[in-house]
């Protein structure tokens, strides 16, 4: 009688196909049996003839712990101390330490039987707003030869952005323009200072200005600040002023030289110069030169004198109104010689009168003759 055997294996859990074969059982290997998955597998082993009879037994296998390779899985970043957590040993800053923005590098795992497993890991850094601008400080002092007006460009401001964009900063003047009218304006792209006016040394000597540059991150951005400390040397730029600036007097004509005329006197001053580096000067309307100061020079308060007496009954003279311009030059100096003069103008208006009218002329038809 011949038999045909047919052999059925049943496991539990499900663990892949196993068979028979010459009495002996075999897996296929799939999936691997692994001991910390499934430690215990029940397999059912049934055999049937070719009659339909059966008969089947079960087969418990003990899948035994073998020391395996540590296995790579999850996310590097995870921080999992089952998996392991990669950080840096240094900041990555891509713009200052010069790193690249693609990193490469292998993280190998080992466990105590020196059973390794290893993976290759390619990072890619995205560069962000980390920097803040740097600026360093700066002290402009103007060249006293050079004339400070309107547009002038005092200095330059830069400001350095390692950050993505390199270098794109913009500026603006924060504190230290102090004065009601502001003499400072920055270019807020090129950060190049200018004056909107002449600034005055005798009001500020000295200017702090802040400067902020600020990054064209729109939405982080970051600022840094630096001062420019601009000195303004002093310059002779301010002309004399005298009062009264217009002064009008009546004098006779028998008034002797060297008399003052009416007790006037100047009163001037030059907010740039000393009362000393004054002098004074008739520069039209003095015909004869009728007039003139004492001192004409070295002095805040020159007198107005006659110098030199009128002549009328002679003749010789007519004019009896008189319009000096007067001009005060604050090039009187001890030492050296001036660069830059500046010149202050006052106008004073004599008229002088007769002290003593003449007769009017008498004519032949008015003569009588009288005999007693």
């Amino acid at each position: 009688m011949n038999w045909k055997f047919v052999h059925l294996v049943q496991t539990n859990p499900p663990a892949g196909d196993y068979a028979l074969w010459k009495n002996k059982l075999f897996s296929t290997g799939v999936p691997k049996l692994d001991f910390e998955t499934v430690s215990l597998y029940s397999l059912i082993v049934y055999a049937k003839d070719n009659q339909g009879a059966t008969a089947s037994q079960t087969i418990l296998i003990q899948i035994a712990d073998v020391n395996e390779p540590p296995i790579f899985t999850g996310s590097l970043a995870q921080k999992n101390q089952d998996h392991g957590t990669v950080v840096t040993a240094t900041r990555l800053d891509i713009e200052r330490a010069r790193f690249a923005r693609v990193q490469s590098f292998s993280i190998k795992a080992c466990d105590r039987d020196q059973r390794c497993a290893a993976v290759a890991v390619t990072a890619h850094i995205r560069g962000i707003n980390d920097n803040s601008p740097f600026c360093d400080q700066y002290l402009i002092r103007n060249e006293s030869y050079k004339m400070l007006t309107a547009f002038y460009k005092v200095g330059r401001v830069t400001a350095i952005d390692e950050d993505y964009p390199p270098n794109c900063v913009t500026y603006k003047i924060t504190k230290g323009d102090i004065q009601v009218i502001q003499r400072f304006w920055i270019h807020p792209f090129s950060g190049m200072i200018e004056l909107t006016t002449q600034p005055d040394y005798e009001s500020v000597k000295q200017y702090n200005l802040t400067v902020e540059a600020v990054d064209c991150d729109k939405f982080h951005p970051r600022t840094a600040m630096t001062t420019v400390t601009v000195d303004i040397e002093e310059e002779n730029d301010e002309a004399p002023v005298c009062t009264p600036s217009l002064h009008k007097a009546v004098i006779f004509d028998n008034i002797a030289a060297g008399t003052n005329v009416n007790g006037f006197k100047l009163n001037c001053h030059d907010r740039d110069s000393q009362d000393y580096e004054m002098r004074f000067e008739i520069v039209s309307g003095n015909e004869n030169h009728h007039f003139g100061f004492d001192p004409t020079r070295g002095s805040d308060t020159p007198k107005l004198i006659v110098k030199n007496p009128f002549h009328f009954e002679s003749g010789a003279e007519l004019q009896r109104q008189y319009h000096l311009v007067v001009h005060i030059i604050d090039d009187n100096l001890k030492h050296g010689k001036p660069t830059k003069p500046r010149t202050g103008t006052t106008i004073i208006d004599i008229y002088v009168k007769r002290a003593n009218m003449p007769p009017p002329p008498t004519t032949s038809s008015e003569v009588k003759s009288y005999s007693i």
